[in-house]
């Protein structure tokens, strides 16, 4: 573990448990992330865009091609949610938070994101309106909807098995 830095939180296991990724505490460039090849233990770094990112979360998506990243910059002024084409090594941003009102480190600092069964869909909670509200990003379009409303905070999303459903927790009713 000395290898790669002091690990920040757990490492996800990719789908096809061939790579696992991490983060890792460096002097240098604050938190990165790691893709480590299970069979050599080869580790290819994450762009980190000039040490303006921290990453907050990550999550794999079902083909384990892509990797959903949550990123607050180190000011705490914007929020990026990417997602990592780890063949391709490529990242392309797909949602970004960033009026100082509600880009904290304290409010929600990644998007607890959760990708759809057949990956053409990500769920994510957003406190760009002031409250925490979970929406769907479709990919192939771009397009995000929400699919709470403003009056309560979302916590959690997480896709029923069919990718039918979105099963939302919240503080709503209570």
């Amino acid at each position: 573990a000395e290898f790669y830095g002091r690990f920040t939180e757990w490492t996800p296991w990719s789908p096809d448990g061939r790579h696992l990724i991490f983060f890792a505490q460096t002097p240098d460039s604050g938190l990165r992330l790691g893709l480590a090849r299970v069979a050599d233990g080869r580790v290819r770094w994450l762009p980190t865009g000039g040490g303006v990112w921290d990453h907050t979360s990550v999550e794999w998506a079902p083909d384990g091609r892509r990797v959903a990243v949550s990123r607050l910059s180190r000011d705490f002024r914007r929020k990026q949610l990417t997602i990592w084409d780890v063949r391709r090594d490529r990242t392309t941003v797909v949602h970004e938070d960033s009026d100082p009102k509600w880009v904290d480190h304290n409010i929600l600092p990644g998007f607890g994101s959760d990708w759809s069964p057949d990956g053409t869909r990500l769920a994510f909670i957003t406190n760009r309106s002031g409250w925490r509200r979970a929406y769907i990003m479709d990919l192939s379009r771009g397009t995000a909807r929400p699919v709470t409303g403003d009056g309560f905070d979302t916590g959690t999303v997480w896709w029923a098995p069919d990718g039918t459903r979105l099963l939302v927790a919240s503080n709503q009713g209570s």
